[in-house]
């Protein structure tokens, strides 16, 4: 088998240790193991799945509503079929549900426990910790808030580029709720400092994979429109750390949101 970057294979391998891995989340992290050319960063994407699945690091599947759902195929037939519909997808066009999604097997997982170890110094242990309940709760449902908007592609398209408010007096954009993560709060830059007050301690990990996605995008681009930052191919890495962020705020009893976050669909577009 071709050598595989490390470090990649590292980040995919943390990652993994918080939610189930992306096809497309995969192709996004290729960008920091040096290709620039689409095609280039699909074939290491590629012998990434590869590896995880063939060291019996991943196995590979769909996630329905009930969760993750193994494929009954062979790794050679499964892999197989990876290559088959991943050709079918034109260069840099991967979305989040296509192809395939894996799911660290316990081998795999106890691979990401040692990276953490080794590398995670930025939670120094809070993950031990266990405040009663945040201490601003008001702060923390912006926090939610803010991260939901980040995850719901539909909402960002209805309100942040077709201005579709939902209320009267309703503004919001990609730039507020960046702002209110990167510098309204540390949650972004220093998530584990916010422990007690804002977050809990197993959602430092997930904000810290959304800073990895998020921060690196804004200091290339800056604060742009709502259309720009959607644009951007990085941008899909940016919602599905996003989706993980929410999700972790949500089962901690972090006033858990609609669909389409805080917003509900008007029933007419205001004048």
């Amino acid at each position: 088998m071709a050598t595989v970057d490390a470090g990649l294979i590292e980040r995919l391998l943390v990652e993994g240790a918080v939610d189930w891995l992306a096809a497309s989340w995969i192709y996004s992290e290729t960008s920091q193991a040096g290709p620039a050319r689409p095609e280039d960063r699909r074939v290491m994407a590629i012998g990434a799945v590869a590896y995880l699945m063939y060291r019996g690091l991943a196995v590979p599947g769909d996630v329905t509503r009930e969760g993750f759902s193994r494929w009954g195929s062979s790794t050679n037939e499964s892999f197989e079929r990876i290559l088959r519909e991943w050709h079918a997808i034109p260069f840099g066009e991967e979305r989040p549900g296509d192809v395939v999604w894996l799911d660290l097997t316990d081998e795999g997982a106890a691979l990401a426990r040692e990276a953490i170890a080794r590398h995670d110094t930025r939670t120094g242990g809070v993950e031990r910790r266990e405040p009663p309940a945040a201490r601003y709760p008001m702060m923390r449902l912006q926090i939610v808030s803010s991260v939901a908007a980040l995850s719901d592609v539909e909402y960002q398209r209805r309100v942040w580029v077709n201005r579709e408010w939902p209320v009267e007096e309703h503004y919001d954009d990609a730039q507020q709720s960046i702002e209110w993560l990167l510098e309204n709060t540390q949650a972004l830059e220093e998530p584990e400092s916010l422990v007690g007050i804002m977050l809990f301690p197993d959602e430092v990990l997930p904000m810290s994979a959304l800073a990895a996605r998020l921060v690196p995008l804004v200091e290339d681009i800056g604060m742009v429109e709502s259309t720009v930052f959607i644009a951007d191919p990085r941008w899909a890495g940016v919602v599905e750390a996003a989706a993980r962020v929410r999700a972790a705020m949500e089962r901690n009893g972090g006033f858990p949101l609609p669909p389409r976050g805080l917003a509900p669909v008007p029933p007419t577009r205001p004048s």
